[in-house]
């Protein structure tokens, strides 16, 4: 609640209108004299009051001295007045160089062939919708702690709104905040954090700092430390040190399901094309919210640019066990089936024409979908390849029970789904994990 009163500050503003003064020149210095929660939102640029009489900072404007503004909104955003994506990616992939971001080296032929290196790292991935979007909660439990107010910035593979737009809160950064603070980057008053504990406790080391910005992309989305900081705002809980041990990383995780429904529908309305595409979808196949199921197969987690790694063989069988495991859980419902195996794809729409009683859904389209974490397609041109990963996680989010496999996508699916608790896996890492299904038409077993 906290949250929503601090963050409902950025509404979408016209600055252009007459009686406002023109924007500021792009290389103009930082000069605000934020007194109130008010200026704060009307700047959004800070949430508390700030002391810019320090040495190095140039002095504030008037009290009384106009705002100006070059705020049109659906730019650009970033996570806790934050980013997810924080830099001016000027080469191919996720790590900038020079003075652009903080890494500054080549990728060489010995780091490639690293066999230390985790595959996402030498694949200079940025994480895909769910590693991104998992970590909301964190953020806003952030900002309504340490009075701040919530954005969110993606430069890549665009801007978040082309496919989400801000709902009940405005998380959009004004066109004129990255210049005004270099980026985010080599400015007194923006820090750029990495990791949900290295956040959490530079929350607190960096009150004073004008702009935070954060990357929180591990497995559970950095529910332990949301779980601390929800416990702090809350008189009626107290911190449990050891059930936090036992848990670990995922401390907090069942409150993120309990919430993250609700909370990404209250943040989050989809673009027009988005919805439609969505709407059509359901209306095309006659699916009912919360009265269909859903299955979902990474074929080419991790392996996506040796795609032959995989053979049709293991794809068929997967993606059979995946159709199964969501009939187990939820018999006698159609299906929805995804992938970013279009043999995957077909071998579902095989499946269907066979047995047309079971009721699989796949949507039409020959081209494979493209992730958003991969180096060789986020430059690919066109906007409109990436909305069918937007489109299926959306769909599969209105499903009852999910059949989720590798990844966090599916598992994200599910936390969004009407029922997380439905739930069964049908392919892991971890092969204890995997159940291995038979059908399930409702009544009979096949």
């Amino acid at each position: 609640q906290e949250a929503s009163q601090l963050v409902t500050t950025m509404e979408t503003m016209n600055y252009t209108e007459p009686g406002l003064p023109p924007p500021p020149p792009a290389d103009a210095p930082v000069a605000h004299n934020i007194t109130t929660r008010q200026e704060a939102s009307q700047l959004v640029t800070t949430m508390e009051t700030m002391n810019y009489t320090e040495p190095g900072l140039p002095p504030p404007p008037p009290v009384d001295a106009p705002v100006a503004h070059n705020a049109t909104t659906r730019h650009e955003a970033s996570q806790l007045v934050t980013t997810m994506e924080t830099m001016n990616y000027t080469e191919p992939g996720c790590i900038p160089s020079g003075k652009n971001g903080p890494f500054d080296f080549a990728p060489t032929t010995k780091y490639r062939d690293s066999d230390k290196l985790p595959q996402w790292i030498k694949e200079r991935q940025c994480g895909g919708i769910a590693d991104r979007l998992k970590s909301i909660p964190f953020f806003i439990a952030a900002g309504a702690r340490y009075k701040r107010i919530f954005l969110i910035r993606w430069s890549r593979p665009t801007k978040l709104e082309e496919f989400l737009l801000p709902n009940e809160i405005n998380w959009s950064v004004p066109d004129w905040l990255p210049d005004k603070v270099d980026n985010f980057k080599k400015h007194p008053q923006a820090k750029w954090i990495s990791g949900a504990k290295v956040m959490f406790n530079g929350l607190q080391k960096y009150e004073r700092i004008m702009v935070l910005e954060g990357m929180v992309q591990d497995f559970y989305g950095g529910s332990r430390y949301y779980k601390r900081l929800d416990i702090d705002m809350d008189d009626a809980q107290a911190y449990d040190e050891e059930k936090e041990n036992q848990l670990g990383d995922s401390s907090g995780w069942y409150d993120y399901e309990i919430i993250l429904r609700d909370l990404f529908f209250s943040i989050f309305q989809l673009a027009p094309p988005i919805a439609k595409l969505v709407q059509q979808h359901l209306d095309s196949a006659n699916l009912v919210r919360g009265e269909f199921a859903a299955a979902q197969y990474r074929a080419f987690h991790h392996v996506a640019d040796n795609k032959t790694k995989v053979t049709d063989a293991t794809l068929q069988k997967s993606t059979r066990n995946a159709l199964n495991c969501a009939s187990q859980i939820q018999p006698g419902v159609p299906i929805f089936f995804a992938s970013d195996s279009q043999v995957a794809v077909n071998t579902a729409r095989f499946i269907n024409d066979k047995h047309p009683d079971r009721h699989i859904v796949t949507f039409d389209g020959d081209q494979e979908a493209l992730h958003l974490d991969k180096m060789n397609t986020w430059t690919s041109g066109n906007v409109s390849d990436f909305y069918s990963a937007f489109v299926d996680l959306l769909v599969m989010a209105e499903a009852k029970c999910i059949s989720i496999g590798r990844g966090g996508y599916t598992r994200f699916a599910n936390s969004l789904s009407i029922d997380p608790t439905c739930v069964i896996r049908h392919d892991s890492e971890r092969r204890k994990t995997i159940s291995i299904c038979d059908w399930h038409s409702g009544n009979t077993t096949v």
